[in-house]
């Protein structure tokens, strides 16, 4: 429903980009005038396959760095890597996440944690990282991805729910 030029000239940032959600936001970017996206995540060999993939459906330049969302130095490392690959920074998507199904009651601390610091913490790390090249664009935006679990909450996902309205507040 969008021009295919709407975003021209900009790049994006995708964290979590090289699966579901965020690869195909990460293609759409692309298809709709982004010349070139930086996909970051966890796993190194699912980001070169993902970065290969998007490259050849859209003919655009997606260039990946491996990157742990719960760490800011690693988020610094991704903005800069971006910046100095393609000289701005226009767009970025918080859209790592992590989850799995648990029964509160047998949720331990540790599971909570991971999935709050992938999401909640993760956003803000990237949005933080990434602000002050953000702010040299006249046009700029972070788009962190929600979803709706947590309004009200979902059986087995305690964990999520919390992360996830985190997310919307800090939004």
């Amino acid at each position: 429903p969008f021009r295919s030029d709407c975003l021209a000239g900009k790049v994006a940032l995708v964290t979590g980009g090289g699966s579901g959600i965020c690869f195909e936001v990460t293609k759409q970017l692309l298809l709709h005038g982004v010349v070139g996206a930086v996909i970051c995540g966890r796993r190194e060999s699912f980001l070169a396959r993902s970065s290969k993939l998007l490259e050849e459906g859209t003919g655009q330049k997606c260039r990946y760095k491996v990157c742990d969302v719960r760490d800011g130095k690693a988020c610094q490392e991704v903005v800069d890597y971006a910046m100095k690959e393609f000289g701005r920074l226009d767009i970025v998507v918080n859209g790592a996440a992590g989850n799995f199904l648990a029964e509160a009651r047998a949720l331990n601390p540790k599971g909570f944690a991971t999935v709050i610091g992938i999401d909640a913490l993760g956003t803000f790390n990237m949005s933080n990282a990434a602000y002050p090249a953000l702010s040299k664009q006249s046009e700029s935006i972070i788009i962190n991805i929600s979803a709706t679990l947590q309004c009200p909450a979902t059986h087995w996902q305690a964990h999520a729910s919390a992360a996830k309205a985190a997310v919307d507040s800090l939004t």
